[in-house]
């Protein structure tokens, strides 16, 4: 039974819950206007994009150190080179590799929160990727600060800071500025898994009746190490090496953003950036330079539009995206070309037809062209149908089908395909994924859930594998494979006067089709959760006391490079005290990975122990 019989199913048993629903006081969609996870500062550095999406329920984040050194985004059980990252209206792809796509310079408090798009969403905002993109509007400015100072286990010490102004015009629009700065260091919870963080941004925006523009800069640096980072223990015991690796990289990132609303349920957004990433990769910290130097940087420059125009029942999506990428490289130098440019318009028409008051049923399609100067182009379809009750507890019923493709990038492409850590293929073919999926939103009083059901065929996915008859030992080695993955994720919430309760569920089941029967485990594709529970709550006892608890629990698939859990119970508390007498002050105390679960979100790369912290902060 293939995962299109179990579609076939599913949307009987949609649609017959659709009808067999009571009428019920609910709104018309369910908004997502605040994160769906309790701790949303990170306890043992400064906060992140990163920060809330270790246990989001739609976002697997496989983090080496911590979330805010490494992570890597999986989306439905894709990899991290299948995720896109989106501000505004263009994404922000580094082209050397999926692993730095969340080096992002930037407060998460001068962003809205994370939407994670995917199926028909993915295909009509994304941009080189297939599984999904994390995406990101930019917040209005509203005058205010924060000054935030932590420390915590293994000399851990971190500091925030963020400040706002507003200046009201006479014709009343709004010219905001906001300005952050934080630092971080400590020795982490394994020997010689210290980091040194340090990141500034600032914005100016201005706002009115119709529009916001912003100017967004930003920059990081972040240095850290961490013992078996990205070769795994074999290679390093086979040359005599520490097994300590580190990674140096310095982030410069500048951004415009403008959006209009251009009427009732319409907008046009147009938006740019450039991106400079330096990267100094050491296989050995304490032998610098041990194989070859890893040293690389990429510069990206991008504009992008897209937006939504409606005329009565009919409504125009659409969006477009150029970039331009560069690298240099000591050691990507393998590969035909070592610069890109790469091109994608997408236009998506709708209609809504009323079946009956209350009934109105969205029919929506369109195609996606992508191409590059080194790739032939590819046309994508996309397409819908969606029923959408006004007043039931079932507000939205939809059937869709997508199509997405993406290129590698260059480690992929331009590693040495006969030596080294890292074996890439300048062959590789350009991906092409196809989507179907079937779902619904449901709203009830104060409980509010979605249920999603999906199939995806992955043709020519780049992954990395591990053969133990390689010299040396563990090396990876890219290469093309199809990959059908069946898919169920639900996520409900429930929202009473002092309690607000949240929790995900995903069920994942692959069938992969790798060119070799050699190959004895993948680094990635093949690292997913069979089953993954994510429970989160946020309790206020009193108004001076808060308690926030995120969980998760999972089944990890099988990997011959893993030890350690495979069914981890993964929690982090955190208690905040807000004393009455000093108004703007609180205090927090929290632990991460309570349970101290030797568990690797990367096959091979060890986990984060136990971590305790604490912090204070003044707000005005």
């Amino acid at each position: 039974m293939n995962y299109r019989h179990y579609l076939v199913l599913f949307v009987g048993l949609i649609f017959a819950s659709v009808l067999k629903a009571e009428p019920q006081e609910s709104h018309f969609t369910v908004e997502v206007d605040a994160p769906r996870v309790a701790v949303t500062e990170a306890p043992g550095t400064f906060t992140a994009i990163s920060s809330q999406l270790l246990y989001e329920p739609e976002v697997d984040l496989q983090a080496r150190n911590f979330g805010e050194a490494q992570g890597d985004v999986s989306i439905r059980g894709g990899i991290f080179e299948d995720t896109g990252v989106r501000i505004g209206s263009t994404s922000i792809y580094d082209p050397q590799t999926g692993h730095y796509t969340l080096e992002l310079p930037v407060d998460p408090r001068m962003l809205g929160p994370v939407q994670v798009l995917t199926g028909s969403e993915q295909a009509l905002y994304g941009f080189n990727s297939t599984a999904g993109t994390l995406s990101y509007g930019l917040r209005e400015i509203e005058e205010g600060g924060t000054i935030r100072a932590g420390a915590g286990d293994f000399h851990l010490n971190f500091q925030d800071a963020y400040a706002a102004a507003l200046s009201r015009l006479d014709d009343g629009s709004r010219v905001g500025i906001d300005v952050s700065a934080a630092r971080s260091e400590g020795n982490g919870t394994r020997t010689d898994g210290d980091h040194e963080f340090e990141r500034f941004s600032g914005r100016l925006q201005a706002v009115g009746d119709t529009y916001q523009t912003d100017i967004l800069v930003g920059y990081q640096n972040k240095e850290f190490s961490w013992p078996y980072l990205y070769a795994v223990r074999e290679i390093h015991e086979a040359v005599g090496s520490s097994g300590i690796e580190q990674d140096d990289t310095d982030t410069t990132f500048a951004a415009l953003n403008h959006r209009v609303t251009t009427g009732e349920d319409s907008y046009f957004e147009l938006s740019g950036y450039f991106r400079d990433l330096r990267d100094d990769y050491e296989f050995d910290r304490f032998q610098p330079g041990l194989f070859n130097p890893y040293r690389h940087r990429t510069r990206v420059y991008s504009v992008g539009a897209s937006g939504r125009e409606s005329y009565d029942r009919w409504a125009l999506n659409y969006g477009s995206q150029i970039l331009f990428d560069e690298i240099e490289s000591s050691a990507l130098v393998f590969g035909d070309f070592d610069s890109r440019a790469y091109g994608r318009v997408v236009i998506a028409p709708e209609y809504t037809v009323s079946l009956s008051e209350g009934y109105d049923l969205v029919i929506y399609g369109g195609t996606a062209w992508d191409d590059t100067d080194r790739d032939e182009d590819e046309w994508s379809p996309l397409g819908g149908v969606q029923l959408l009750l006004d007043e039931s507890m079932v507000e939205r019923v939809y059937v869709e089908y997508s199509e997405t493709t993406r290129v590698p990038g260059y480690t992929a492409l331009n590693s040495n395909p006969n030596g080294g850590l890292f074996r890439g293929n300048a062959e590789l073919a350009r991906q092409r994924t196809r989507n179907i999926e079937t779902g619904a939103t449901l709203a009830i009083s104060d409980f509010a859930g979605t249920l999603a059901v999906f199939g995806r065929e992955d043709d020519d996915l780049v992954d990395w594998t591990y053969k133990s008859g390689e010299s040396p030992a563990a090396a990876r080695v890219a290469q093309n494979v199809d990959i059908d993955t069946f898919g169920v994720q639900s996520i409900v919430e429930w929202r009473g006067e002092r309690v607000r309760l949240f929790s995900g569920y995903g069920y994942l089941l692959k069938d992969d089709s790798y060119p070799s029967d050699s190959i004895d485990a993948s680094f990635y594709a093949l690292n997913f959760p069979k089953h993954r529970l994510t429970f989160g709550a946020v309790w206020s006892l009193c108004d001076q006391f808060e308690l926030r608890l995120d969980n998760e629990y999972r089944v990890q698939e099988a990997n011959a490079l893993r030890t350690g859990a495979r069914h981890p119970v993964l929690t982090t508390v955190l208690a905040r005290w807000m004393p009455p007498s000093i108004s703007g002050m609180d205090v927090t105390v929290a632990v991460d990975n309570l349970f101290d679960e030797n568990f690797e979100e990367v096959p091979g790369v060890p986990g984060q122990q136990r971590l305790f912290s604490g912090s204070v902060a003044y707000r005005w």
